[in-house]
């Protein structure tokens, strides 16, 4: 049974034309020996749909609509080699940012996202194509897989592979890269390891072949007696298409050394060594060279440590730029107290303009008894464009368990950015356990922003068990302008049964006032069923803004053969910014047992009224017990977006849930989603995903 799995994944691995079936039947055989790290590398994408033939980049505006995975990406749009900023992204109705919210490579047409975009989520895209250079995308399919090929106590060697479909368009843009990975065990202390991979690709003209489309690293430690030393040297070529999966460095050639020599229990010393050199491209022959040594020694209430480390960094040309560092740190214990001081040096030379820069660091900690901690630093540089210094000096106090105190003071001069002069203090008290007590004040004035003041106090109590409230009052001044909020929030919960909430915040900008109340209910009048409600009303300086937030939720579950569900909501809020966002959201759901058969489906409407766009998701599902410990699974969910045209997406999905006794679950699942839309140039073609999991219940 292994060598028909062994075979079939290699027929996979080397096949353009693997369905989806056997796909999702070699997953599940797969691992028996895969690491599950490995699936992580299969990307999820969202492939425009539909073009069989040749078409021109449209002129006008494109639009497209991603619909969210709960990944980050990267999604694929309609187009690629599009026109630079030129985009216009909106996530869930809110404008996005480029380098903030969302990355994209106009080259590949491909976009990334901070945080992950939930299934419900909807992001419209606005771009424009150049006209005879853009060119439809499409996506492929890839496939990692490891195997064990030799196990034994002191050797171990593995084959390791990664398949990549080709682009229809481009027949010979395929990957195939694969390889060997071994260790050896000599003794108790000598360990070897070994790597070897290769991609297959078309050689170039000026490039070393296979050479240059293949990597490899070795590693070697020893540890015996007082002595330890590791080595490892990493090269990989240029056009090695696995680097990133494999962890390595792309047209890098790598050297490290290492070695500690403990000479008694209180002395020891330590060297190290490392190389990175640029071995193609044009920055061939650019290398960084780091060079560390360190002499420690320990006592019973003392340390004391001084280190060397000297960097060197040159460009292609030759022309080097060099950082020489030296350190000095000791520790001291006295009784309950301690003390650490250090003394940094740094010297920068520039070969090129021969440029020097200094600077030096002093810094003190003590602490006494647990309960005062000072820390204070001072830093003077001198350089080029100007001298600077700073003076940093921070005090916490804990005088009881109930009263912490912290109070802190900067002072900078530079020839570039001005002066600059700061006092904080803050103090959190708890003079009763129902009472809790933070107030803070920060003062600054700088030359390049003139002085600012910040002042806040924040208060929460709990007079009986039933009833919280707390209250805060915050203000900043700077320049004459102030902006005062006012906040106080209220709960009520005289029992299991019943939850109430509600709360005010005021804003004074400048003079511009906005206010914003909320009230919500939690209420559960029997066990079977929970009702939540809640509204927030906005009056902001700007009438825009000025929208109102409803929410309504409804769980009911009479028995352990039905559950419902369902919810409303108007103009919720962004998870990230607070903002409401224009949108209308409906969702029901239900869940039923019909003897072992567990069913369940759900349906969600998402209007998003400021632009137009409408979503539609139907989801349907099966869960069946079998083998005694394993529940089988599968489900279909079709989700439709309109946004002056259609683009649907249907998924398929097949998993096996397997109980290890009462700590262990093996869960094993893979997917199929097709993809369509109206006015869409690429080619449709289905997206594969295959996953392993191991859950530990602690």
């Amino acid at each position: 049974m292994r060598e028909e799995t062994e075979g079939r994944l290699k027929k996979v691995l080397f096949s353009n034309r693997a369905s989806f079936a056997r796909t999702l039947v070699i997953a599940f055989a797969a691992c028996l020996f895969v690491t599950p790290a490995s699936w992580a590398q299969e990307a999820a994408v969202s492939a425009p749909a539909l073009a069989s033939t040749p078409v021109q980049a449209p002129s006008e505006l494109t639009n497209n609509v991603i619909l969210g995975k709960n990944t980050k990406g990267p999604y694929f749009l309609s187009w690629k080699l599009i026109e630079p900023e030129s985009e216009t992204v909106t996530i869930d109705g809110l404008l996005a940012r480029r380098g903030v919210d969302y990355n994209i490579n106009y080259e590949s047409g491909t976009m990334s996202f901070d945080k992950r975009l939930r299934v419900e989520s909807i992001v419209q895209v606005q771009y424009r194509c150049q006209v005879g250079k853009s060119v439809p995308n499409t996506v492929g399919l890839s496939l990692p897989i490891e195997m064990s090929l030799l196990q034994r106590d002191s050797s171990s060697l593995r084959f390791t592979g990664l398949y990549k479909e080709a682009d229809n368009r481009k027949p010979n843009s395929g990957v195939s890269v694969f390889g060997l990975m071994g260790s050896r065990n000599w003794g108790a202390g000598t360990h070897l390891s070994s790597q070897f991979l290769t991609s297959s690709g078309q050689d170039t003209p000026g490039t070393n072949g296979i050479w240059d489309r293949s990597a490899f690293k070795l590693g070697a430690s020893r540890t015996g007696g007082r002595l330890q030393v590791k080595t490892g040297y990493e090269r990989s070529g240029e056009s090695f298409a696995g680097s990133k999966e494999y962890g390595l460095t792309g047209g890098n050639a790598i050297i490290d050394l290492s070695a500690v020599y403990s000479a008694s229990n209180r002395l020891s010393f330590a060297s190290a060594y490392n190389k990175v050199e640029d071995i193609a491209g044009a920055d061939k022959g650019a290398a960084k060279t780091t060079s560390e040594q360190k002499i420690s020694y320990a006592a019973s209430s003392s340390s004391l440590g001084l280190t060397h480390k000297t960097s060197e960094a040159s460009a292609a040309s030759g022309t080097p730029r060099t950082q020489d560092m030296n350190k000095l740190e000791a520790t001291h214990v006295f009784g309950s107290a301690s003390a650490a001081a250090s003394v940094t040096t740094s010297t920068v030379k520039d070969a090129t303009t021969d440029n020097i820069s200094k600077e030096t660091t002093s810094a003190l900690q003590v602490q006494a008894g647990g309960k005062v901690q000072v820390q204070g630093s001072h830093t003077e540089s001198a350089s080029a464009v100007g001298d600077a210094d700073s003076t940093k000096v921070a005090v916490v106090a804990t005088p009881t368990s109930s009263v912490k105190l912290s109070a802190d003071y900067q002072q900078a001069a530079s020839d570039v950015a001005g002066d600059l002069q700061s006092t904080g203090v803050r103090l959190e008290a708890s003079p009763d356990k129902r009472v809790k007590l933070q107030a803070n004040y920060l003062n600054k004035d700088s030359t390049l922003l003139g002085p600012e003041t910040f002042s806040g106090v924040r208060v929460e109590a709990s007079p009986t068990d039933k009833i919280s409230l707390a209250a805060g009052l915050s203000e900043k001044l700077s320049s004459d302008v102030g902006d005062v909020t006012r906040e106080a929030r209220l709960q009520f919960q005289p029992g299991d049964w019943l939850r109430l909430r509600g709360g005010i915040l005021t804003r004074d900008a400048g003079g511009e006032v906005s206010t914003v109340t909320d009230v919500n209910a939690l209420l559960k009048p029997v066990e079977f069923l929970s009702l939540f409600g809640g509204y927030k009303s906005r009056e902001m300086a700007d009438p825009t803004a000025s929208v109102d937030t409803v929410a309504l939720d409804l769980s009911l579950n009479s028995s352990k053969y039905l559950k419902l569900s369902g919810s409303y909501q108007r103009n919720p809020e962004d998870e990230k910014t607070g903002q409401p966002l224009a949108l209308d959201s409906t969702t029901v759901g239900a869940e039923t047992k019909i003897g072992s058969l567990s069913l369940s489906g759900g349906y969600s409407r998402k209007s998003d009224y400021a632009v137009g766009s409408q979503m539609c998701e139907r989801r349907l599902g099966l869960g069946l017990p079998v083998f005694g410990h394993g529940t089988l699974t599968t489900g279909i969910k079709r989700a439709d977006a309109y946004l002056g045209y259609l683009s649907r997406t249907t998924t398929y999905s097949l998993g096996y849930t397997h109980r290890i006794g009462s700590s262990f679950n093996l869960m094993l699942s893979g997917s199929m989603m097709t993809s369509e839309a109206e006015q869409s140039a690429a080619i449709n073609k289905p997206e594969y995903e295959a996953e392993a999991k191991l859950g530990v219940k602690f």
